[in-house]
Formats: C-alpha cells, sequence, structure tokens
C-alpha cells in the first residue's frame, strides 16, 4: 500500500497507546451519528475502511450497527480482533487494500477514520477509491472521512520534531514537507518496554499527501456522488485556512445506481426485498433495512405437509366389495362428501378423495417449498470476477453476501457455522481453465510459481463440470483440495497449508464425516505447528494466544489430550494473552481433565475384560 500504511507488526502493539491521548472514539462516533441524523440516513451495515485496531468499529459495533473492518496490515486486523473478540462482538474483519477492496455485498455507509486517505499518495489510486466507495454503497448512502489539511501537513507537522517519554513507550518523530509534491515523511523511531525491564528499538517510516478540498469535490462528482460536504472536524462549521484536519461527506443520489451496472431495477414479490441491480452488472437481490434488523428472512429447515392431508381421511380400498360386484353397502352418509350422489350407486363412501392426486399435491408442495428454499440462498450469493494469475482468463465465483451472513453458532477450534449459505462453501477461488486454485485474496504468485503450476497441474488439466451456483460441501472439499494441492506445487508457507487442510476438517464435519474431519485436523495441526515455531508473520489474522489455543484445540480434537492440556497452560499463564482467549483455554482445560479422570477410573476394569 501506498505510503507504508502496512504497519509493522510492533507499531500495531502499540497503536492504541499512541492514540488514546488524541482520540477519543466514543466523541467520534457521536459525530459520525449526527452526520447520519443531518443526513436523513438510518444505517444498518457500515464498513470501516483502513479499520486499523478496530477502535471505531468497535464502538459503532456496541451501539447496534453491523461493521465490517477492512485493512490492508495483518496485524492491525490481529490486534482489532482480539478486542472485538474480548468484548463479545460479531465483527467481520478483512485482510484487503482500501484502493482495491471486495465486499459480498452493499453497504449503508463507508467510513474512512483518522487521516487513513492521506496515505493514498497518488490521484489514480484515490479515484479507485471513489470508485468503489460509490459501487458498494446503496443508493442514499454516504461515504464519509477526515482529512490532515495542507495546512497541518506544511505548517504544523511539516520540518518539526516531536517526542514523548514515557515509562512503556517512546518515541521521537522527525518530519519533513516537500511544497513541490505536497509529500509530508514522518520518520519514527520508538522505545518499547520488554518484560525484562529493558527497551526494544523499532522505526517506521511513513508518508501522507497533502489533498485539497477542490480535489475530493472533483472526485466525489467524476465518480457519481450526489454531493459533497466539508466541514471543520467534529463540527459543522465551515473549514478555515488553519483548520488542521477536515471532515467530508460525500452523498450517493437515492435513485442513483451503482457504476457499472444495468439501469433495470423492479419489485419483488417477495415482501421486504427489492431487486437491485447488482455487483459489476450481476443482479443482486438487497435486504431492506428494517429486515436486516430482524435477522433477515428466515427460511425453514423442515417442510411441513399439507394439512389436507392430515386432517381428511383418505378414501380406503374395499377390497370386499369390490370383489363382490358393486353388491349394496350400508354405510353413513358424509354431507360433505361431493361424492355423495352417487352412494345410491353402491359405491362406497367417498369421504376424503381428491378430484386431484393428492399425493401430486403433497409432491408439488415440498418441491414448491425445496425451490423457494434454494431461491433464497441463491439471493444471498452473487458472482465475483476471479481473474487467474496463471493464465489471465476469467472465471464467475459463487461468494455470499456479506449482508446475509448469519452466525448461529462457533465451535471451540474458531468453525463458524452459518445459516445457509456458509462462506466456507466458497472461500477458494479457482480457475476452471488452467486448474490454479487459492484462498480468497491469496492469488499472488511469482514467476516460478506460475511455471509450477503450467508444469504440474495445467499440462494434464480437464475440467468438463459446471459447478451449481450454490455449493455442496462435496464440491467444496473437491475445490479445496485442489487449493491443497496447488499450495504444495507452488511451495506456500505451511501455515497457508494448514488453514486449507483445517477447513477441510470442518467441511467433513458439516457432512458429518468423522473420520476425514480427523485426518485433515490432524494435518492442519502438523502445519501449524511448524508455522508456530518457524514463520515470524501473523497467521489467519491469530495472534500468538490464540494460535496456541487453536493448536491446543486441535491435539484435543485428534484425540491428543495430554499435549492439548500444555497447549491450554500455556495461554493461561502467559500474563500478556487477553481475558477472552484464557477463559476459552480454562473451560477447554477443565474438559480435557475430566475426561482424562473419567478414562483413568475406567482403566481397571478395562484390564480386567482383557484379561477374561
Amino acid at each position: 500500500m501506498e505510503g507504508n500504511l502496512v504497519y509493522s507488526g510492533m507499531f500495531a502493539k502499540v497503536y492504541d497507546s499512541l492514540m488514546a491521548g488524541g482520540v477519543s472514539y466514543p466523541d467520534y462516533a457521536d459525530y459520525v451519528e449526527r452526520i447520519f441524523k443531518a443526513s436523513e440516513l438510518s444505517p444498518r451495515l457500515i464498513l470501516d475502511l483502513g479499520c486499523g485496531t478496530g477502535s471505531l468499529s468497535i464502538e459503532m459495533a456496541k451501539r447496534g450497527y453491523e461493521m465490517i473492518g477492512v485493512d490492508n496490515s495483518v496485524h492491525m486486523l490481529s490486534e482489532a480482533r482480539a478486542k472485538a473478540l474480548d468484548l463479545g462482538l460479531d465483527i467481520m474483519f478483512l485482510h484487503q487494500d482500501m484502493a482495491e477492496f471486495e465486499l459480498f455485498g452493499t453497504v449503508d455507509s463507508i467510513i474512512s477514520a483518522t487521516d487513513s486517505l492521506n496515505y493514498i499518495l497518488s490521484q489514480e489510486t484515490l479515484g479507485k477509491v471513489f470508485k468503489l466507495a460509490n459501487i458498494y454503497l446503496n443508493p442514499g448512502g454516504i461515504f464519509m472521512f477526515d482529512l490532515n489539511s495542507g495546512y497541518k501537513l506544511k505548517t504544523v507537522l511539516g520540518d518539526n520534531v516531536f517526542y514523548e517519554i514515557s515509562e512503556d513507550v517512546s518515541y521521537v518523530w522527525q518530519n519533513s514537507y516537500d511544497d513541490e509534491t505536497g509529500l509530508c515523511r514522518f520518520d519514527l523511531t520508538f522505545f518499547v518496554k520488554n518484560p525484562d525491564d529493558a527497551y526494544d528499538r523499532f522505526d517506521e517510516i511513513h508518508t501522507q499527501r497533502s489533498i485539497s478540498s477542490r480535489n475530493i469535490f472533483s472526485l466525489s462528482k467524476g465518480y457519481g456522488f450526489e454531493s459533497c460536504a466539508e466541514y471543520e472536524h467534529m463540527s459543522f462549521n465551515k473549514p478555515k485556512v488553519n483548520t488542521e484536519r477536515i471532515f467530508y461527506v460525500n452523498k450517493k443520489s437515492k435513485g442513483s445506481q451503482s457504476l457499472n451496472m444495468s439501469e433495470q431495477s423492479k419489485k419483488s414479490k417477495y415482501t421486504g426485498l427489492q431487486e437491485q441491480s447488482g455487483m459489476r452488472g450481476q443482479g443482486e437481490l438487497r435486504e431492506q433495512s428494517e429486515l436486516r434488523g430482524q435477522g433477515g428472512l428466515h427460511v425453514q429447515s423442515g417442510l411441513q405437509e399439507q394439512s389436507e392431508l392430515h386432517g381428511q381421511g383418505r378414501l380406503h380400498e374395499q377390497d370386499e366389495l369390490r370383489g363382490q360386484g358393486g353388491q349394496a353397502v350400508d354405510f353413513t352418509q358424509n354431507s360433505d362428501d361431493v361424492f355423495k350422489e352417487l352412494y345410491s350407486f353402491g359405491i362406497a363412501s367417498t369421504s376424503g378423495v381428491s378430484i386431484y392426486d393428492n399425493k401430486q399435491k403433497e409432491k408439488k408442495t415440498i418441491m414448491d417449498q425445496s425451490i423457494n428454499a434454494e431461491t433464497m440462498i441463491k439471493r444471498s450469493l452473487y458472482e465475483k470476477t476471479f481473474i487467474c494469475p496463471v493464465c489471465r482468463k476469467e472465471s464467475k465465483l459463487p461468494t455470499v453476501k456479506s449482508s446475509s451472513l448469519r452466525i448461529i453458532s462457533r465451535d471451540s477450534d474458531f468453525m463458524v457455522n452459518y445459516k445457509d449459505p456458509s462462506p466456507l462453501l466458497y472461500f477458494i477461488s479457482f480457475c476452471r481453465f488452467c486448474g490454479f486454485a487459492a484462498q480468497q485474496g491469496k492469488s499472488s504468485l511469482t514467476e516460478n510459481q506460475k511455471k509450477a503450476v503450467r508444469d504440474r497441474i495445467s499440462r494434464c488439466w480437464k475440467f468438463d463440470k459446471a459447478y451449481p451456483m450454490i455449493y455442496t460441501p462435496d464440491i467444496a472439499i473437491e475445490i479445496h483440495k485442489l487449493a491443497l494441492f496447488n499450495a504444495v506445487v507452488i511451495g506456500a508457507k505451511e501455515s497457508a497449508r494448514a488453514i486449507i487442510s483445517l477447513h477441510i476438517g470442518w467441511l467433513y464435519r458439516m457432512k458429518g464425516d468423522e473420520e476425514n474431519e480427523k485426518i485433515f485436523l490432524s494435518t492442519a495441526l502438523e502445519g501449524l505447528s511448524f508455522a508456530y515455531e518457524n514463520e515470524t508473520a501473523a497467521i489467519a489474522g491469530l495472534d500468538k494466544n490464540s494460535l496456541q489455543y487453536l493448536i491446543g484445540d486441535l491435539h484435543r480434537r485428534t484425540g491428543k489430550l495430554e499435549d492439548a492440556l500444555k497447549w491450554y497452560r500455556t495461554v493461561m499463564i502467559d500474563r500478556n494473552a487477553k481475558f477472552a482467549i484464557k477463559e476459552m483455554a480454562r473451560e477447554q482445560r477443565d474438559l480435557v481433565t475430566e475426561q482424562l479422570n473419567k478414562t483413568e477410573q475406567e482403566q481397571p476394569a478395562i484390564e480386567m475384560v482383557k484379561r477374561g
């Protein structure tokens, strides 16, 4: 990302303490809500673009908003996830570049806080952000952000030195401003106290660009926003010459469609759903805000039989009558029988006879309800374009809209169980033309890796299947195994192979296949254990203690109970571990201890049986 916006792991650790004196996120959230009120907007789903350690996302989530956080730093996102987990908040954090982000669906508002956009150093890249904001905003939505003003970068920060000395974190901040380019370079040196009471030094270089209001107005208009307003930050006053931070509000027209989208839209026959033009030319159904506030449409998993199949008696064949040639029968007439006039012909009671076969009606009813359930799942998906890095061909792949995600429960090894459709089924992007497959957003390859795919996979690749829009666990397993093989071929990190293996294990769990689940959980455990010892970068957005806990839980699930206890205890005794992950480790430790005690008590009886 431009401007060194990909922060280091150490900077992410100290970021919140550095910002504590300068930013009040409750006050910031109050101001955002005042903007919503002034804009006559009642958003439910909000994107926090450049979310950092998630402080604003968390504050907004506390107030009842559904939040998605996007940031280009895995270290920042690791901190954000840990903080949200501690508070029991369900926030989706995505590791993406703010100029290239992709969502599963549209949102009601987009916020980019604390001068994140100043780090975008070119006009072209900033234009990409505005374009994507317009694409992913609902009609009537607003894209708001604050910027360090040109005055602040040049006069307040430029060519000045700042420092702060405290017991835990100290820093020296030297700046230089270039009048010709409008760029301000920040050279930062930090000293952070470690557990040995010594200090670790690390250095950061950041660069921000001065962006004029005229520039912002031009981009806003050029990318289809209806209006753009500017204010002094945290107020509704017009900015002055010496204003240091400016807040911009870009409003999308209520009648507008997303960029490069079809003009056609029509009312859905389903209450609470409005059909709008979809993502980049694809049709998409968007749930109305009142529906999302109620948790979305509920599709029953069981199909209810029609009442007439239960409440009415069926025609019972009377073999003795048929065998006697229509001989007269004594029976009580049923006044509700539409065939009662036939009684005089000696025909047995016709009560309950349907003019049209009830079995056909039952079959059709079940089929119709099944189709309705399938239709609702399809409406939770959209087709995303995937450009293969190996052959450069495009594929359209189904992806779950973020607005359709409904969490049911979480398993102890971090598997999230969703109401259909589960995003786990669509975790892999693959190319039907050459056989390349990888985790979504993880498809950057070196030339040597591309060659390896061509030599080992593409050369013998055959694909004559037509996958449906709705994936089954079997389809997802097939695609995941293709991704795992690709990971082996290109020499991907052990952690990458382990995460795919873990997901395959989860998919087998969805199927109820315990044997294969255990096989792939064991494979994931092997890779994660190696990565823990040998890789320095955050793995799947997990901090150190969360990874330790996961390794422990995989030991438990694969029957290695003594090893599981060791890992759980490692988390519990770490004074820096978050409270929530400690509690999870403690709970699993108690379960394992109980299981070991039970096995120990049963062992003598088992030995006696063996001895006969």
